[in-house]
This record gives structure tokens, C-alpha cells and sequence, in this order.
């Protein structure tokens, strides 16, 4: 009986040496972030952490959310990506629509209208103005309402889509 227990237990350390449980690893699924040194201390931030805790002191915020340890650094590296931004305003409209561009530089500005069935109905181009936003003024009035797309584009290059409200 004592040889049995002795090769129950050796049976049991066996196996449990070869079945392994689930481990949760030391490591943050992010974005970006980075590590800075100071005479006062270190920081270390992640991008898209969940905030848990907020507290702030003489007009300085800190957010606190989960962050591992790891024995690497993610940063942020500055590009030459350029800045490309359009809106669309009123929406919703009636008739009339602003479409507003902001680019880095002067180009042609190219725009398409589609309805919600994928079918291109308007499109036309204009000169953006680098220094200041280029308003483009649209006309709806031979539309019917409904929800449009607007696709717009420069130099082959898509900028944004927007979806317009026309009420009549």
C-alpha cells in the first residue's frame, strides 16, 4: 500500500508539471505611450489606458488607469503626415450646405455626392486656400430629402467622407 501512494504522488506531480494553467501576461495592448526621467522622479504613461482614478492639486490633473511593466518602451514618433480636415455645416439643411476644407498647402479639392444607394448624383472641384479654410458653398435644392454622402478628395488623396441630413 505505501508503494501505491508513493506512485499516486509521483503520478500527480507528474501531471500537474505538464498541465498548465491560463497565465495573464505583463504586458499593455496600446497605441503609444512613453517613459521620461527628472530630478523629481520618472513618469511613465501608456495611450489608451482605462482611466480608474482621477485627483487633482494646484491646477495639475492626474489620471491613473492600469499599466504593466514591461522591459520595453512604445513611443510616439512625430511624421510629416499632413493635416487634412473638412466639415460640413448646417446639417441638417434644406437647400444650401457649406462644405469646409483645411489643408497644409494650396491644392485642388475634389467632392462627390452620393445618395444612400451608392449612386454618384453631384460633384465638382475647388482651389483650398493653405492659410485659412475654404468654405464651398453646395446646393441641395434639386435633391429630395434624405441622408447623403459627400467623398471628398485631393491630389488622388481621400480626406474625409460626411454623411448631410436634407429636410424639405
Amino acid at each position: 500500500m505505501n508503494l501505491k501512494f508513493y506512485i499516486f504522488l509521483f503520478l500527480v506531480f507528474c501531471l500537474s508539471i505538464t498541465i498548465r494553467s491560463q497565465t495573464l501576461s505583463n504586458k499593455v495592448i496600446a497605441s503609444g505611450g512613453s517613459y521620461s526621467t527628472a530630478s523629481w522622479g520618472s513618469l511613465s504613461a501608456t495611450v489608451g489606458e482605462a482611466i480608474i482614478s482621477t485627483s487633482s492639486a494646484a491646477g495639475t490633473t492626474l489620471m491613473q488607469g492600469f499599466q504593466q511593466p514591461t522591459s520595453g518602451l512604445a513611443g510616439i514618433t512625430a511624421t510629416n503626415a499632413k493635416v487634412l480636415m473638412a466639415s460640413a455645416y448646417p446639417n441638417p439643411s434644406s437647400n444650401t450646405v457649406y462644405l469646409e476644407v483645411n489643408l497644409p498647402s494650396f491644392s485642388l479639392v475634389h467632392f462627390t455626392i452620393y445618395d444612400m444607394n451608392g449612386k454618384a448624383l453631384m460633384n465638382g472641384d475647388f482651389t483650398a486656400d493653405a492659410l485659412h479654410g475654404t468654405i464651398q458653398k453646395l446646393d441641395f435644392s434639386s435633391l429630395s430629402s434624405g441622408m447623403y454622402l459627400i467623398a471628398i478628395s485631393s491630389n488622388q488623396e481621400s480626406i474625409q467622407n460626411l454623411k448631410i441630413q436634407i429636410n424639405k
